[in-house]
Order: C-alpha cells, then structure tokens, then sequence
C-alpha cells in the first residue's frame, strides 16, 4: 500500500495496478477493500485502474481457473463502488 501512495504521490491522473495472486496480494486485496469501506483513500482510489492477474490471461469470466469470484470476495462491494476501473 505505501508503493501504491507513493507512486499516486509522485504522478498526477489516473493510476494503472495490476494485482496478481499470493498470499502478500490476497493481504493487499483485504486491506484496499477494507480501506475502500471509508473514506480514508477515496481520492487515490478514484484515480485508479485496476487490472487482475486474469486480465492478462485470455480466458472467460466464467473459466473455473478464473479468480475474478475471489477478487471481488477479497476486495468487496465497496471497493469497486471506488476504482475508476476494474
């Protein structure tokens, strides 16, 4: 997260994350979802594009192989209520 403000810090407009899988990104996920729930980070979020792991990968959305279920599980409603895209 202190990577992510600094980069927002340090540039002016939008924002382009990609968030892979693991456990120190599911960790990430938690705490931007959870961060998302107030209005702690909402004009970093604002500024964001959010791109998955499986945004790099051709597959369906429905593809069992997809996390995209996960993502939105981890990050929750708000977060995506925030970004300015996902």
């Amino acid at each position: 997260m202190d990577e992510i403000q600094l980069a927002a810090a340090e540039k002016q407009g939008d924002l382009v994350i990609v968030l892979l899988g693991g456990r120190g990104a599911q960790a990430l996920h938690r705490l931007l979802g959870k961060i998302s729930q107030t209005h702690e980070a909402d004009e970093l979020l604002n500024r964001c594009h959010i791109f998955t792991q499986d945004a790099l990968a051709p597959m369906r959305m429905d593809n069992g192989f997809s996390f995209v279920r996960d993502f939105e599980r981890l990050l929750g409603e708000a977060f995506f209520q925030e970004g300015e895209e996902f």
